[in-house]
């Protein structure tokens, strides 16, 4: 690993609710794009914060149970069609 990566890990509450979502069997293929995504993220952003972040942002239909399953509760970090952490922040 650089010096420059960040390093992701998650809790072990996030670990089980993730296991407990992937035995449902639902938005598994968008589910493992949205964790790449948040393995690539160059910010310290829990897995939770960006998997509500990463659905919210997303239009497409099929990630509905991802929405479900982590509810975004604060301010939009990652814009409209976009996967990168900080994007819906406006600077003006």
């Amino acid at each position: 690993m650089d010096d420059d990566e960040q390093k992701h890990s998650m809790t072990y509450q996030e670990r089980e609710q993730l296991k407990q979502f992937a035995r449902k069997g639902q938005n598994l293929e968008q589910t493992l794009i949205m964790i790449s995504h948040w393995m690539s993220c160059g910010h310290d952003v829990t897995f939770s914060g960006y998997a509500a972040n990463w659905a919210a942002a997303n239009s497409r239909d099929d990630v509905g149970a991802i929405r479900q399953q982590w509810p975004l509760t604060g301010p939009r970090m990652i814009a409209d069609d976009r996967t990168e952490w900080g994007s819906a922040v406006r600077t003006d």
